[in-house]
C-alpha cells in the first residue's frame, strides 16, 4: 500500500513530525480531491504522487491488483492538528499543520478495496470510531427539507431579495404548475455594516413586516412547509459589528484578515475580521436561532464555514488555534440547530477535514463551488466535481449538488444531475422564468421530490480517473435504490456530454444581466457504452431499464452494452430493475429518480412510495391487479410488456398483480 510509512494494525499513520513523504508501490492512475480554496474542492485527474495537488483532502489510486483494485488516502483533523497531502520535488508527502509539540494523532486512514464508493467509507468509518470527534451520515437522521423540491432566493435575485420579490416569485412558480415545499431565503435579507452583523432581523427596508408575516403567508397561501433563512458561520462575511447592538451581549475580538500564509480566502475575508469569542458563540446561536424559530424558520443554509480558519489570526501572535476553533464554532451551531430546527442545517463552504471530523450533528452539506448559470465551460465541470467530491462528501453528510434554474439550455443535464445525486432539488428561477415541465419530473403536485437512498451518485467504476470536460468519454454517475436489508432494488445510470467547446469570449457579467446570450455549446457528439455491470450491488440476469426522458422500455442481459450518443451538455438516464419470475417494478414513469419510489418487492408485489403514473414489465398479461387489497385499473401494452398503473394519491401503495 505505502511502503515507507508506519501503520497501526487499523490502517492509521500516527506522525511525531510535521511531514513525511511517502512511496506508493507500482500503480496506475491517481484522482485527488484537493482544496481549490477554503472552502470547496475539486477533482485533480494525475499520473504520478509528484502532481499531487498542494492540500488534497482524499486520494485515490489504481492497484495492479485484481482482488483490490483501488487505493485510498484519507487525511484527518483532531486535537489542534490538521493533515493533507501535497505532491513537489520530493514526492508525495503527508503534510500536517499545526503546533509541532501537538500530541500525537491518527493523521490519515489508508486502505484498500474492490470499489471506491465501499472503500473511502470503510476509512471514513474507522476514523470515527479511531477519533471519536465526529458521526458518519449513516449514523445521523436523514435531513427532512432534502426531501422537498426548494426555491432559492439567490440566482432569482442576489441580494436585492424584497418580502415582496418572495411573493412574487411564488406566484409565478405556482403559476407554471411548480409547488416548491420548501424556501431558502438567502443572503440578502439581513441587516450589516461594512460586512459585519449588526441585528438579528432583517433589513426593515426590504421586509418592513419582519419575517413572521412573510413566513406565516408563505406557509398558508402557497403551500411552503418549510422555510429557511441564510447566514455565515460568523453571522456575516466578516463577523458581528463590534459597535452594533449585539456587541453589548456578546464579547467580539477584532483580528487583522487574511494574515496567514494559506490560500487566497478572497476579497470578502480581507481587512478586520470581527469574531464572536469562542466562550460566547453557543449563547450567540442560541439566542438567533431561537428568534428565527420563533419567526416560523425551520432551517438554517449557513455559509462561509471553511473561512472560521481566518477569524483566529495567527496562533503564534495570541490568536486561537484554527482547528480549536472551527471546531467550537462547528460545535455551537449545530447544537443550537438541533435544538431550535431538529438538525436541520445546510453547512456550506466547509469543504475540509477540519469540519468534517467535528460533526456530531448536522447531515446536510454543499457539494462543490456555486451554480453559476452564466459560466461558459462550467456545466459540466460542475457535475463532474460534485460526482466525484461524493465520494468524501457522503461520508459526513448527504451531499447537496446546490440549486438551478430550469429556463436554461442546459437545464435538462442539471435536472438529471440532481435526480442521479441522492440529494437535496431546488430551484433559483427568476420570476416568470421557468420551465414547468421539467420541474415536474422532479417532484410530485405537493412539491415532495424521491431520492435514491444509497447515498450521493457516484461515478461508475471505471470513469474515476477520466476526465470527462476534456477527454472524448461520457461521465457515467451511478446510484440505487435499496430495501431495509440493503438489497438494490432499483439501479440508476445517468450519462453526461460534460464537454464545451465554442466561442466564450461573452463576459460573464453580460450574459447574468442578461444583455447578452449564453454561446452555444459547439462540442463534438461522443459515443459511449453503458451496461448493468456499471451500477454497484445491482444482481440479476436480466434488467428492464426505463428512460424517463424518453419514455423508453428496455430489456437487458447483464453482460449487454448499449450504445449512446449525447452532444454537448446532454445527458440521458436510465432506472433498472431485476426481472424476478416475470416482473420488474419500474417506478414512477414521468419522475426522472422514480425508480426510488419503490421500497420493497417480492414475487408479484410491491410497496410504492410515491403517487403518480407507475409501470412495470410484466411478461405475462396480468387478469387484475390489487392496490391496498382492493382491485385497480391499469392498462397493458402486449408488445412492450408494460403496465401502467395511475396511483392518484400521496400515501404509499402495496400493489399486487394476478395472473389468472
Amino acid at each position: 500500500m505505502v511502503t515507507n510509512l508506519t501503520l497501526d494494525d487499523a490502517g492509521f499513520a500516527v506522525l511525531d513530525g510535521s511531514t513525511e513523504a511517502l512511496e506508493l508501490p507500482s500503480h496506475g492512475r491517481m484522482m485527488a480531491l484537493r482544496r481549490n480554496s477554503p472552502y470547496w474542492t475539486e477533482p485533480a485527474m494525475i499520473g504520478q504522487g509528484d502532481e499531487v495537488p498542494e492540500d488534497t483532502i482524499l486520494l485515490l489510486w489504481e492497484r495492479h491488483d485484481p482482488a483490490a483494485p483501488f487505493g485510498a488516502i484519507l487525511p484527518l483533523a483532531s486535537g489542534k492538528r490538521r493533515a493533507s497531502l501535497a505532491g513537489g520535488d520530493g514526492g508525495l508527502r503527508i503534510v500536517v499543520d499545526g503546533p509541532s509539540d501537538a500530541p500525537a494523532e491518527p493523521v490519515a486512514a489508508i486502505g484498500a478495496g474492490s470499489n471506491p464508493r465501499n472503500l473511502v467509507a470503510e476509512l471514513a468509518a474507522r476514523a470515527s470510531a479511531r477519533l471519536g470527534t465526529f458521526k458518519l451520515r449513516s449514523e445521523k437522521p436523514q435531513p427532512a427539507w432534502a426531501d422537498r423540491l426548494g426555491w432559492c432566493t439567490w440566482n432569482a435575485f442576489y441580494h436585492e431579495v424584497t418580502a415582496e420579490r418572495v411573493f412574487e416569485g411564488l406566484q409565478r412558480l405556482h403559476e407554471q404548475g411548480i409547488h416548491p415545499s420548501l424556501l431558502i431565503l438567502d443572503d440578502g435579507w439581513l441587516q450589516h455594516t461594512d460586512q459585519k452583523l449588526t441585528h438579528f432581523e432583517p433589513d426593515p427596508t426590504k421586509f418592513p413586516d419582519g419575517l413572521k408575516p412573510m413566513i406565516d403567508r408563505c406557509k398558508s397561501e402557497f403551500g411552503v412547509e418549510q422555510f429557511g433563512v441564510w447566514h455565515t458561520l460568523q453571522g456575516y462575511w466578516h463577523g458581528v459589528h463590534p459597535d452594533s447592538p449585539l456587541a453589548d451581549h456578546y464579547r467580539i475580538v477584532n483580528r487583522p484578515g487574511n494574515t496567514l500564509d494559506i490560500e487566497n480566502p478572497g476579497d470578502w475575508l480581507k481587512g478586520t475580521l470581527s469574531t464572536v469569542h469562542p466562550d460566547d458563540i453557543g449563547q450567540f446561536f442560541d439566542d438567533w436561532h431561537g428568534y428565527l424559530a420563533d419567526s416560523g424558520v425551520d432551517m438554517v443554509k449557513v455559509d462561509n464555514q471553511g473561512g472560521i480558519m481566518y477569524f483566529g489570526g495567527n496562533e503564534t501572535q495570541g490568536g486561537y488555534n484554527r482547528v480549536r476553533l472551527a471546531h467550537a464554532y462547528r460545535n455551537a451551531l449545530h447544537a443550537s440547530g438541533t435544538k431550535h430546527f431538529n438538525g436541520e442545517v445546510l453547512n456550506c463552504m466547509s469543504m475540509n477535514n477540519t469540519l468534517a471530523t467535528a460533526a456530531f450533528q448536522g447531515n446536510a452539506t454543499r457539494n462543490s463551488d456555486d451554480y453559476f448559470p452564466a459560466r461558459v465551460r462550467y456545466q459540466g465541470k460542475h457535475i463532474h466535481t460534485n460526482a466525484k467530491n461524493g465520494l468524501w462528501t457522503d461520508c459526513f453528510a448527504v451531499a447537496d449538488w446546490d440549486m438551478f434554474q430550469s429556463d436554461r439550455t442546459e437545464a435538462h443535464m442539471h435536472a438529471v444531475a440532481r435526480a442521479i445525486s441522492g440529494g437535496p432539488v431546488y430551484l433559483a428561477d427568476k420570476p416568470g422564468e421557468h420551465d414547468g415541465n421539467l420541474a415536474r419530473t422532479l417532484a410530485d403536485e405537493r412539491g415532495h421530490v424521491l431520492r435514491y437512498n444509497a447515498g450521493s451518485g457516484m461515478p461508475t467504476n471505471d470513469r474515476w480517473f477520466d476526465n470527462p470536460e476534456v477527454e472524448s468519454v461520457l461521465l457515467k454517475i451511478q446510484n440505487t435504490q435499496r430495501d431495509a436489508k440493503g438489497n438494490v432494488l432499483v439501479g440508476a445510470i445517468a450519462l453526461f456530454h460534460c464537454g464545451w467547446e465554442g466561442n466564450d469570449s461573452t463576459p460573464t457579467h453580460e450574459i447574468e444581466a442578461g444583455r447578452a446570450e449564453m454561446p452555444a455549446n459547439e462540442a463534438p457528439a461522443i459515443t459511449d457504452h453503458w451496461s448493468p455491470q456499471d451500477i454497484e450491488g445491482l444482481e440479476g440476469k436480466r434488467f428492464a431499464a426505463w428512460s424517463p426522458t424518453s419514455q423508453n422500455l428496455i430489456v437487458l442481459h447483464v453482460d449487454s452494452s448499449q450504445e449512446i450518443t449525447l452532444k454537448g451538455d446532454e445527458a440521458e438516464l436510465f432506472n433498472l430493475t431485476p426481472i424476478q419470475n416475470g416482473f420488474a417494478p419500474l417506478g414512477i414513469l414521468d419522475r426522472l429518480s422514480g425508480g426510488a419510489a419503490i421500497l420493497d418487492r417480492s414475487h408479484h408485489s410491491c410497496v410504492i412510495g410515491s403517487a403518480g403514473r407507475f409501470g412495470a414489465y410484466v411478461e405475462f398479461a396480468p387478469k387484475r391487479i390489487e392496490v391496498d387489497g382492493k382491485n385497480w385499473q391499469f392498462t397493458y401494452d402486449t408488445k412492450t410488456k408494460l403496465m401502467i398503473v395511475d396511483l392518484n394519491s400521496s400515501q404509499s401503495f402495496s400493489l399486487s398483480i394476478f395472473a389468472s
